[in-house]
């Protein structure tokens, strides 16, 4: 029996705040472009898909504009980093876990034949079971050689698992690239914490000034080459003066509030209206 490509789908999707935002500014129609871009993935390799918009507004049948939007505004979508490329980490994530089960399933059904093919020459002796023994030791060994390989993984990264430790949204670890993290290790642990520290501090002073609902990038994001707009301190966005700073008075030492200011203007113009 053929198996039939698929992709999980929650009953109450459309209620979710960024497809809520998809719904009020494109209507069903940008629903439904959402659900055809996911399609896309499920069919590209990797689940990434390429930026080419046009292409995409082909295949679908909508207008190019509709398309970039869906895809750039509601932070549906991630990027790679060279920007030729984009996924959803949240389709990655149901997709890991979809394939994952398939595997266990592919496993179990290998285990069922072998008990079976162990029975049925069961009158043969030990030596007939011995192919099964070896498939397991085999099994074994392979869940081994992956624990080492993850446990390799780390220590080869030092400085990426430090930092993504220290990062405020752990999100997309699995799509930070083997040569971002290369990048982090030639760069230092120091640097790369410097350059959270002033990211912290962007987004805090950036919510300050007004932009309330900012929020930080997916560690995805950050790390795959972001961190470097971050490493001068010089990033920062400054702080917006509040309401009666005051200016100073470089003839005197007095310092003046704004509504000193706009009193002072008010009489002086009264002032020569009278001369």
């Amino acid at each position: 029996m053929n198996k039939i490509p698929y992709f999980s789908h929650d009953h109450n999707a459309r209620n979710s705040s960024k497809l809520l935002n998809v719904r009020m500014r494109w209507g069903v129609e940008g629903y439904g472009i959402y659900f055809m871009i996911l399609e896309r993935l499920r069919e590209s390799k990797d689940y990434m898909n390429s930026t080419d918009y046009n292409v995409i507004a082909y295949d679908l049948r909508v207008d190019t504009k509709k398309v970039k939007s869906v895809i750039e505004d509601f932070g549906l979508f991630v990027f790679t980093e060279d920007g030729k490329y984009f996924y959803s980490e949240s389709f990655n994530r149901r997709m890991d876990f979809k394939d994952e089960e398939s595997r266990k399933k592919s496993i179990a059904g290998k285990k069922g034949a072998e008990a079976r093919w162990g029975k049925n020459r069961q009158d043969d002796g030990n030596a007939m079971a011995v192919p099964w023994q070896s498939m397991a030791s085999k099994e074994k060994q392979s869940k081994e050689k992956q624990s080492k390989e993850k446990q390799s993984k780390e220590k080869i990264y030092p400085v990426f698992v430090k930092a993504w430790t220290a990062y405020p949204n752990k999100k997309g670890k699995s799509a930070v690239s083997k040569k971002s993290k290369e990048d982090l290790e030639k760069l230092g642990l120091d640097k790369i914490l410097l350059a959270i520290k002033h990211y912290k501090q962007d987004v805090e002073n950036q919510r300050a000034n007004g932009f309330e609902s900012l929020n930080y990038l997916n560690g995805s994001t950050f790390f795959n080459g972001r961190y470097a707009d971050f490493i001068d301190p010089g990033s920062v966005t400054p702080l917006k003066p509040k309401p009666g700073n005051k200016f100073h008075n470089f003839q005197g030492s007095t310092d003046f509030t704004a509504d000193d200011l706009e009193a002072m203007a008010k009489k002086k113009a009264e002032n020569y209206g009278k001369s």
